[in-house]
Formats: structure tokens, C-alpha cells, sequence
């Protein structure tokens, strides 16, 4: 679903008592394996200099949505369930083809054409 993500971006205070759940799933979402999945997504994190400003989330999809939400009262899994179910919905409202899977969803060979083998 990281190809329906088109950016991320998490502000927060590493003092501020509920920034827990956005420090883990930024660590999550910064990985090096997801960029290398879609290597179209931005990920930013913010270190906020004041102790009492909440820790948000902004993010955007392939289809322009955007979801952004103060993070205290969520976990990391929360977040991150929320954040991947918010990608699926994207994925029937834009043209993207998934690398390793056929246009209509199915998982594709490598070097597999489509069509019926045999057939001139």
C-alpha cells in the first residue's frame, strides 16, 4: 500500500509525555526498505523545539487526500493500521500499477507479457 502514500510528515517533541506513538512509527516509515519499495514517497520528521505542542501527523495520498491528525491519544500500530488503510482506499481512485502485479491486481512474473501462451 506505500505506493498509494505520497508523502509523510511528523512533527513532534521528544519530551512532550505523548510523543511516543509518532516517534515509533516515524522510525517505522523512515525505513530504508519502503523507500526502496516506492521511491516516489517523502517522509520528513520535525523536531519541535516547545514541550507542549502536540505531536501531529501530515500525510497525503496518491489521489491528493489528505489526513492530518494530532497523534497523542493514537499508538504507533494505530497509526500505522490508520495510515495504510487511508493508502488501500487510494488505491481505486488512481491509475498506478503496482511493480509485481498484473493490471488487474493479480500477482505478474517477471517477464510475464499477459495474453494466452502458445497463441500467434
Amino acid at each position: 500500500m506505500i505506493f498509494f502514500a505520497k508523502s509523510l510528515k511528523i512533527s513532534a517533541n521528544f519530551f512532550h509525555p505523548k510523543a511516543a506513538a509518532a516517534y515509533e512509527f516515524g522510525r517505522q516509515m523512515g525505513s530504508a526498505k519502503l523507500a526502496k519499495i516506492n521511491p516516489n514517497f517523502s517522509f520528513t520528521f520535525e523536531e519541535v523545539d516547545d514541550e507542549k505542542s502536540p505531536p501531529l501527523l501530515k500525510a497525503e495520498f496518491a489521489d491528493g487526500s489528505k489526513w492530518e491528525i494530532d497523534t497523542s491519544t493514537y499508538t504507533s500500530s494505530q497509526l500505522r493500521n490508520e495510515f495504510f488503510e487511508r493508502a488501500a482506499d487510494t488505491e481505486d481512485k488512481v491509475d498506478i500499477v503496482v511493480p509485481g502485479e498484473d493490471e488487474d491486481g493479480g500477482a505478474g512474473k517477471k517477464g510475464d507479457k499477459g495474453g494466452a501462451k502458445g497463441k500467434k
